[in-house]
């Protein structure tokens, strides 16, 4: 058999609610939110999943 290495590429949109003084603080809230795993007050309301594309797929070099 022979080792294949197959990229696939995956996006999804979250979209968050959450109260903040103003956009810029809203949006910043929302990326230190994701960034570190820790949301606060930034809720997770909705995802949208797209079907995942093939990239490329090719023999993987064996080491033998």
């Amino acid at each position: 058999m022979t080792k294949f290495e197959v990229r696939i590429q995956q996006t999804h949109f979250d979209f968050y609610h959450i109260e903040a003084d103003n956009v810029e603080s809203a949006r910043q809230q929302v990326f230190t939110g994701v960034c570190s795993g820790i949301l606060g007050n930034a809720e997770l309301n909705d995802t949208i999943k797209h079907s995942p594309i093939i990239n490329y797929a090719i023999p993987f070099p064996s080491n033998d």
